[in-house]
């Protein structure tokens, strides 16, 4: 319920600056931002803000972060143009801090986003590996040709993770 209370306010947000449609009330009524007027919208996104549970937004921000993480690791044939290994890893980083934050209190539901980090870790670990092989052998004089290094097994990817799949907790 808090999740959904989180994406409504989120819609509300975008409405505002997009003038799109606006359900913030759940009440099934879609309007524009340009039919309602600037107080009706910031009544409508304070009783969202109202509902929302900041360990719902942290959860969600985990997700995101995760998923945001994998892609910029480049490790499907999707998504290997987008590869950035300091991207990768400040998500890593990012969705370490605020699992930590949950930690004490949300121990079961940060389960399977602690699962999906480690494979994140995993991967980025295993990428980071091979690209300084690669390096290494491109130097002047030493290991393989240009090219020839790095080409163990590709990355496990995560359940999920193949062919551009974002990952999503168990049961969503």
């Amino acid at each position: 319920e808090s999740a959904e209370s989180a994406e409504s306010a989120e819609s509300a947000e975008s409405a505002e600056s997009a003038n799109g449609p606006v359900d913030a009330g759940g009440s099934g009524e879609a309007e524009t931002a340009k039919d309602m007027s600037e107080e009706e919208l910031r009544k409508r996104l304070q009783e969202e803000m109202r509902r929302v549970k900041v360990r719902d937004i942290i959860l969600q921000s985990s997700v995101t972060l995760i998923n945001l993480g994998f892609q910029r690791l480049g490790i499907t044939e999707d998504t290997k143009d987008d590869r950035d290994l300091d991207q990768a890893s400040e998500a890593i980083e990012a969705v370490k801090g605020l699992l930590q934050a949950l930690e004490p209190e949300a121990a079961e539901q940060i389960k399977p986003l602690q699962d999906a980090l480690s494979q994140l870790q995993l991967n980025y670990v295993r990428l980071m590996d091979e690209s300084q092989a690669t390096k290494k052998d491109e130097e002047p004089g030493k290991g393989k040709a240009a090219g020839q290094a790095g080409k163990s097994e590709e990355p496990r990817k995560q359940d999920g993770q193949g062919k551009g799949k974002l990952w999503t907790p168990p049961g969503s």
